[in-house]
């Protein structure tokens, strides 16, 4: 549930270009409906916060800087296991994000 979340989230949209060139316009694109289920809302708030923290290589992001995210777990007086729960939920997101910022439209 989470990476297909995130890549509705990063989902690309075609460029003025593309879409003049294809006939369509912005308003002839949907956002992609997802379900987030509320046991998600705390990491999802979490990714939400920090989602432009990406480690970069020559071809794009490449993986969450988890730092910053880290930082903020650490202040939320998390169990153990939430904290390895939270941090497996950010990896599912971070994958789903990473599938769609390399996806071409």
């Amino acid at each position: 549930k989470l990476s297909g979340a995130a890549r509705a989230f990063h989902r690309r949209l075609p460029s003025q270009k593309e879409m003049d060139d294809a006939g369509f316009t912005a308003e002839d694109y949907e956002e992609p409906p997802f379900d987030l289920w509320p046991e998600h809302l705390a990491v999802w708030n979490l990714y939400t916060t920090c989602s432009g923290q990406w480690r970069y290589s020559m071809g794009g992001p490449e993986a969450l800087d988890l730092m910053p995210f880290l930082h903020l777990m650490a202040r939320m007086q998390l169990t153990d296991q939430q904290h390895a729960d939270m941090l497996a939920d950010l990896r599912a997101i971070e994958s789903g994000a990473l599938q769609a910022i390399h996806t071409k439209a």
